[in-house]
């Protein structure tokens, strides 16, 4: 596929008529008080998802240095367990995503050992591992992990935003570049399946300009350019991309890609500053995100005190994004395909993912549910 430049001028998200990007951020609201994490030991904090299997709790992984584990908290950041990831082997491990994958009756987690500082890595590592068949409760291990063997069409780069778009199962990933200008790279979904290395195709040039002169002073001193996370609503509908100054907004619409959605122009989502902002996920029902952050080099660097917490925050997302999408898809298409999305709260809401999911073609995830305690 032909790349395309993507061209994201933070400046340009207030000038000129509102556009669908500008719209979404009005459904945003900070709707909590600032909270902490609560695992000390994830103070390298950098990838975070919402189970789609357990609603109300999510996944969190530490920065290189780690072993190969997860943690599982719900949504007020407090601790259900550390689970082991057997077989899997952790480099840099820098984000987490979720999606289907072989069992279409599972949820499955995909890991990114896609770190590479200084593009030197000549393959890299997903790590696809389903998710437990029980609520966690407590400590565990994941069993089933499968290595997916990643190359760039371009060469080594580094990276730390991955996802996995819920509507076509294919993965994308986005580099880190102190310029600003990332690469947007995608794998098919079925490519996946192959049990054989992936090439990955560059299908965009992601440009991150500086933040207007009015944003936060940042906490710490780094870059505002680098991407640090990004996450895909349950509904495929909004596309999150995390830097370590903002996170940017990005409305798709039913008939576009990840890579042509990432086209249009954000909008600057609310999010609280973080001392090194790299974490930042969907709730499994599309109705908030949440963002945390490493603390070790801050605390170390002293650009935070020794005894900073792991900030938590929450952002409300009202109607949810899973809900949004109802018009659009009822009056687009008259077509059912594949069924099932994760629940959100309530019946109503369920009701609602349910209807979506058979219209839009989303994610089966057949085994038993439990909501998480928060």
């Amino acid at each position: 596929m032909a790349a395309v430049v993507i061209g994201v001028a933070i400046g340009a998200a207030s000038a000129g008529p509102a556009s669908a990007s500008e719209d979404t951020c009005d459904r945003f609201e900070l709707d909590s008080p600032p909270g902490v994490v609560q695992a000390e030991d994830f103070d390298e904090l950098s990838g975070l998802i919402a189970s789609r299997a357990f609603p109300g709790m999510l996944w969190a992984h530490n920065d290189s240095g780690d072993v190969p584990r997860l943690l599982a908290m719900n949504e007020a950041g407090e601790t259900i367990g550390r689970w082991a990831v057997a077989g899997a082997e952790a480099v840099d491990w820098e984000d987490i995503a979720a999606g289907p994958g072989p069992d279409s009756d599972r949820s499955y987690l995909y890991i990114g050992d896609i770190g590479d500082n200084l593009a030197a890595r000549d393959h890299l590592t997903v790590y696809r591992v389903p998710e437990p068949d029980v609520v966690p409760a407590g400590d565990g291990t994941l069993e089933g992990a499968e290595a997916i063997d990643l190359r760039y069409d371009t060469g080594p780069a580094d990276a730390e935003a991955l996802l996995v778009d819920p509507r076509s199962g294919d993965l994308v990933i986005i580099t880190k570049e102190v310029s600003g200008r990332s690469a947007v790279l995608a794998a098919k979904a079925d490519q996946l399946l192959t049990g054989t290395p992936v090439a990955m195709e560059t299908v965009g040039v992601f440009d991150v300009l500086a933040p207007e002169a009015d944003a936060p002073t940042p906490v710490a001193p780094l870059p505002s350019t680098l991407v640090t996370a990004a996450d895909i609503s349950p509904d495929g509908s909004i596309i999150l991309v995390r830097t370590y100054q903002q996170v940017l907004a990005f409305t798709r619409s039913l008939d576009e890609s990840v890579a042509e959605a990432l086209e249009g122009a954000p909008c600057v989502a609310p999010s609280r500053p973080e001392p090194q902002a790299e974490g930042g996920a969907w709730s499994g029902g599309g109705y908030a995100y949440f963002t945390a952050s490493e603390v070790q080099l801050p605390r170390a660097s002293g650009w935070v005190p020794a005894v900073e917490p792991i900030p938590w925050s929450r952002v409300g997302v009202t109607p949810p994004a899973a809900l949004a999408a109802v018009a659009a898809v009822a009056a687009s298409t008259s077509a059912a395909s594949h069924t099932g999305i994760d629940r959100s709260r309530g019946l109503v809401a369920g009701m609602v993912l349910v209807v979506i999911a058979v219209l839009a073609g989303s994610v089966v995830v057949g085994h038993r549910r439990k909501r998480i305690g928060s």
